[in-house]
């Protein structure tokens, strides 16, 4: 049998018995529908298995190919391979840039070597860097994928940095030559003819939050891109969909891992004190049901299931628990801390930004709605530290780069590993004061789950030590020297 190597794995000639194996393994119960099953939320559109296989299992994707290798050495088959990947063979490999940090540097090389996989290492570590050092060791041209248009900016802003010209996809005109790189989001791959032309003439690919390609349009790009090289940058490779072991079929193994406590060690990353606070609001608990009750679980013939959406949005309207917000956020004020708030609801997020603004603090709200500028002045306001607190949603999970962020107060539910992390990682970048994060803990059988959940996300990945729950007035404490009192919302 033959195997074409592209940008996928085409089997040629393989019998009935390796195309069965590879159609077996290449079915995975969907961890999202069985997740969303036991919450009681819509499946609608999300399928029960998942296939990562086309044509029946003759093609499969690279990542792959042990299981390949495998499945032809039981069938007793030997393989002929022809290579279709994109390869510039006349340019030789250049030199990681200059000025890399030692464990950089190491990510860099293991990438190289290894061809096609990913790296996990923290915010604040430099993945931009990683990854352009890696384009250039190759000596190729490179498209670079990323999920917002912040991170795009940032790609652009590194690259140019080290004497590179990148352009967005829609502007390449010509196949791709050695030093030409693209970088774009998705979307932008998919819409235009020059990201096609990129796609099929780049000789590495890079995926920044690779924990991304489970989702199709960032799936469909590793099945269109032949380049040699496949790499993936990312700080949490877990999904809260379960859906990350994708990243190794269709990106590549993980290759290397740099930990939080590496860099703390080392100085290029401070460990903030965490404070876990009493929220003051909790969501009921079956069979206790009064009118909100109603609206926080349902009862479906055979078990009671949780209405997570309806729960969130009691949370972010709690008088009791803005209110806590509220008082946290002007502790963190009147100390000059550079502060971000983080909430679940983009109503809620306007909501403490008003309440603030009452008691004199200098804040601003952003969320998806948001236009892109608007956002980038005020986290460009923050950091220079015109803007005393700003009040965000779950868009600065990822893209948010703010260097001076020495307090965070993270008042979105949710036991997510990944999310979770990211929020702290925003934290963790030194800015001259010992960071704290405040992290809100809700009441209730599901929240307080999740509140312990992220507790121990922070003690496995940050080898920290949190304190609390504590109520309020012990974590107004933590602002050592003010005299503080607690301030009521009112309407």
């Amino acid at each position: 049998m033959k195997v074409i190597v592209g940008s996928s794995l085409r089997l040629v000639g393989a019998p009935p018995n390796v195309i069965d194996r590879m159609r077996a393994v290449l079915t995975f119960d969907n961890p999202d529908y069985r997740n969303r099953t036991a919450r009681g939320l819509p499946t609608w559109g999300v399928p029960k298995k998942i296939k990562l296989y086309e044509e029946d299992g003759a093609v499969v994707p690279r990542g792959a190919l042990p299981l390949v290798r495998e499945a032809a050495r039981l069938a007793k088959r030997p393989i002929t391979w022809e290579s279709c990947v994109t390869k510039h063979k006349s340019v030789d490999p250049g030199e990681p840039m200059d000025g890399l940090r030692a464990y950089q540097r190491e990510a860099v090389e293991r990438l190289v070597q290894a061809v096609q996989g990913y790296v996990v290492i923290p915010c604040g570590g430099g993945k931009t860097f990683i990854g352009s050092a890696a384009i250039e060791s190759t000596g190729e041209s490179a498209c670079v994928v990323g999920p917002t248009k912040d991170i795009v900016d940032q790609w652009f802003n590194t690259l140019a940095q080290h004497g590179m010209n990148p352009v967005k996809p829609g502007f390449v005109k010509r196949p791709m030559r050695p030093g030409d790189v693209a970088v774009g989001t998705p979307q932008s791959f998919h819409r235009s003819t020059g990201g096609e032309r990129a796609l099929e003439s780049c000789g590495v690919i890079v995926f920044d939050e690779c924990h991304r390609v489970a989702a199709p349009s960032w799936k469909s790009l590793t099945e269109r891109c032949p380049a040699r090289y496949r790499f993936g940058l990312t700080a949490t490779p877990s999904r809260s969909d379960g859906l990350e072991f994708m990243i190794d079929y269709l990106i590549g193994p993980r290759v290397h891992t740099v930990t939080p406590d590496e860099l703390v060690d080392d100085g290029f990353l401070v460990r903030p004190d965490i404070v876990v606070v009493e929220s003051s609001w909790s969501h009921k608990t079956p069979p206790d049901f009064g009118e909100e009750g109603n609206q926080h679980w349902t009862w479906d013939g055979d078990r009671f299931r949780f209405q997570w959406v309806r729960a969130v949005s009691a949370a972010a309207h709690s008088h009791a628990r803005n209110g806590v917000i509220l008082n946290l956020g002007l502790a963190a004020a009147k100390d000059q801390r550079s502060t971000l708030i983080l909430v679940p609801r983009v109503n809620g997020a306007y909501k403490i930004r008003d309440l603030l603004r009452r008691h004199g603090v200098n804040v601003e709200a952003v969320s998806g709605q948001s236009g892109v500028g608007e956002r980038r002045g005020k986290i460009a306001d923050l950091r220079s530290g015109e803007l005393q607190v700003l009040v965000a949603t779950q868009l600065a999970d990822e893209g948010l780069d703010v260097p001076a962020l020495d307090c965070l107060i993270n008042a979105i539910p949710g036991k997510a590993d990944r999310g979770t992390l990211q929020r702290v990682g925003r934290l963790m970048r030194p800015s001259g004061r010992p960071p704290i994060l405040f992290d809100l803990a809700d009441g209730g059988v599901v929240f307080a789950k999740h509140a312990r959940t992220r507790m121990s996300a922070y003690r496995k990945a940050l080898n920290a030590s949190p304190v609390g729950p504590v109520p309020l007035n012990k974590a107004l404490e933590m602002f050592p020297g003010q005299e503080l009192s607690r301030v009521a919302v009112t309407l």
